[in-house]
């Protein structure tokens, strides 16, 4: 009897957990499954192609100069749109031997800029990260705001400690502005541009 009466309890303890634990909306098998929306990035014609290989000719130059007062007579070197990043990605992830990721996807939007693709190295898997640049005491802060690997979400603060301390190169070069006082990253309508103020 004392068993039946344990046993009772714990059902009765543990059906109100399970209701929340899944909900009634999880067997509602005749709705539709929420889809998300692919977002499209539009492909370079070949005058854009070469307009970007020679922005990327540019800031290599000028990041091997240590000066980025080399840029400062297009304003265009400046902004990078979806089509551009992703075109140059694409393009040296071709040249690698053993990528770390295939099928990069990079997105400019709602102020994040927004990584997708499948990780080869080291583990293999879809993988999706939503990046907020930040600029503090002079230097780059990239902020995670979401990490999936395989459809899990991961603590933000993991990545945002591999992340960190990456930027400190590129943050020295970009304060080589003539009058440099600040910068900050501008992200909208499928750009990104580095703004000085």
């Amino acid at each position: 009897m004392k068993k039946v009466i344990i046993a009772v309890v714990i059902i009765s303890i543990a059906i109100p957990f399970t209701g929340l634990a899944f909900g009634w909306n999880s067997f509602k098998f005749w709705t539709k499954p929420k889809v998300e929306k692919q977002i499209q990035i539009e492909q370079l014609d070949v005058a854009e192609k070469l307009s970007a290989e020679q922005k990327f000719k540019n800031w290599e130059k000028a990041f091997n100069a240590k000066n980025i007062s080399l840029l400062k007579s297009n304003k265009n070197n400046f902004t990078i749109s979806e089509a551009e990043i992703n075109y140059f990605a694409t393009k040296q992830l071709a040249r690698e031997k053993n990528p770390p990721i295939q099928n990069l996807k990079i997105y400019f939007r709602q102020g994040k800029i927004m990584l997708t693709g499948y990780l080869l190295k080291p583990m293999k898997g879809t993988v999706e990260a939503h990046i907020i640049p930040k600029v503090s005491n002079n230097t780059i802060e990239p902020k995670l705001t979401k990490v999936r690997y395989r459809g899990m979400y991961l603590p933000k603060s993991i990545g945002n400690k591999i992340i960190s301390g990456h930027t400190d190169e590129i943050s020295e070069f970009l304060q080589t502005y003539p009058d440099y006082k600040g910068m900050s990253f501008v992200i909208k309508d499928g750009n990104l541009t580095l703004d000085y103020k």
